[in-house]
C-alpha cells in the first residue's frame, strides 16, 4: 500500500467521525430546534403555573417527598426521674453530684426514665398545598414492672406548659384524649389541617402510673389522596420512656439545680408515707 493511499484512508476515516458531530451541531444550532425548546420551556411552565399549588404537589409526589417534614422532635427530662439500676460507676457518682449537665447522660446509660408522665414536643411543617393529620397515637415496644432503684426528686420548675393532648399508658386505649379528666378522643373530634409552608406545634403528654413504657410516635397523614405514616422517637433513634411510680425506691436524691444529693428522711417520708423506714 502506497502512502498516497493510506493518506487516502486516513483522510476518509477523519471524515467519517467528524461527519455526525457537524451534523448534530447543526441541528443543535437550527432555529426550529431552539424554537422548540423555548416553546418546550414556556409549556412547561404555563402547566405548573395553571395546576393546583403551582404544580409543586405534583412534584413532591412524584419525588416521593416527605408531605410533613419535622424540624423539632423535644422531650421534657425536668419531672422526677427513676432508675433501673443503681449509679455504681465511681466516676458518674462524682459526675452525679459535681456536674448536672451530665444528669441525661447518666439517665440513659443507667436505664432511667421520667415519672409520672413525659412531655414530647413536635413542630412539624406542610409538605404539600394541604396535609391532615387524622390520627397520632404512641406503639409500646416494652411494658416491664415500674423502676424502682433510685428516685430523683428535682427542685420546683414552676407550672408546666399546657397540655394539648394526653395518651394513658395504663389503659387499654391509648388513643389521645382531650385535655381534661372528661376529655374525649382527640381525632375523632377533629384532625389537624396545615398547608405547605405552615407550621404547627403539639405538645404529646404520656401518662403512666402502674408500669415502665418504652414505645415510639406513630402518625397517620393524608395528602395527595393517599395516606402515609410517620414513626417518630428520640433524637438518638432510641424509644420514648416513662415509668409509673413505685411503691417505695432503694435510694432517693433530690437536687437544687446544681447538684444532687441524698434525700433526708422527712422529705422522702412526706412524699412515700410507706418506704421503708418511714
Amino acid at each position: 500500500m502506497t502512502s498516497a493511499q493510506r493518506s487516502g484512508e486516513a483522510s476518509s476515516g477523519e471524515a467519517e467521525e467528524t461527519q455526525p458531530s457537524s451534523r448534530l451541531r447543526r441541528f443543535l444550532s437550527s432555529p426550529v430546534t431552539w424554537v422548540g425548546g423555548v416553546l418546550s420551556t414556556v409549556a412547561a411552565g404555563i402547566l405548573v403555573a395553571w395546576m393546583p399549588t403551582g404544580g409543586r404537589d405534583l412534584i413532591d409526589r412524584m419525588t416521593n417527598a416527605d408531605p410533613l417534614p419535622l424540624l423539632r422532635v423535644t422531650e421534657d427530662l425536668e419531672g422526677a426521674v427513676a432508675l433501673d439500676r443503681p449509679i455504681d460507676d465511681a466516676d458518674d457518682r462524682a459526675a452525679l453530684l459535681t456536674d448536672p449537665d451530665s444528669f441525661p447522660r447518666l439517665v440513659a446509660k443507667y436505664g432511667g426514665a421520667t415519672v409520672g408522665r413525659v412531655d414530647v414536643s413536635i413542630v412539624a411543617e406542610g409538605g404539600r398545598g394541604r396535609v391532615r393529620v387524622v390520627d397520632i397515637r404512641p406503639r409500646i415496644a416494652r411494658k416491664l414492672p415500674a423502676l424502682d432503684d433510685s428516685y430523683f426528686l428535682p427542685g420546683s420548675g414552676g407550672e408546666p406548659a399546657v397540655i394539648s393532648m394526653t395518651s394513658y399508658l395504663d389503659r387499654p386505649d391509648i388513643r389521645f384524649h382531650l385535655p381534661g379528666k372528661a376529655g374525649g378522643l382527640y381525632f375523632s373530634a377533629k384532625h389537624i389541617e396545615i398547608a405547605r409552608g405552615e407550621q404547627v406545634g403539639l405538645l404529646l403528654t404520656f401518662e403512666a402510673k402502674k408500669a415502665y413504657y418504652e414505645f415510639d410516635i406513630v402518625v397517620t397523614v393524608l395528602a395527595d389522596g393517599r395516606e402515609y405514616q410517620k414513626i417518630i422517637n428520640r433524637k438518638d433513634g432510641t424509644k420514648f420512656r416513662v415509668t409509673g411510680v413505685a411503691a417505695d425506691y432503694r435510694r432517693f436524691y433530690e437536687g437544687d439545680g446544681s447538684t444532687w444529693y441524698p434525700m433526708r428522711k422527712g422529705g422522702k417520708c412526706r412524699i412515700f408515707t410507706k418506704s421503708k423506714g418511714c
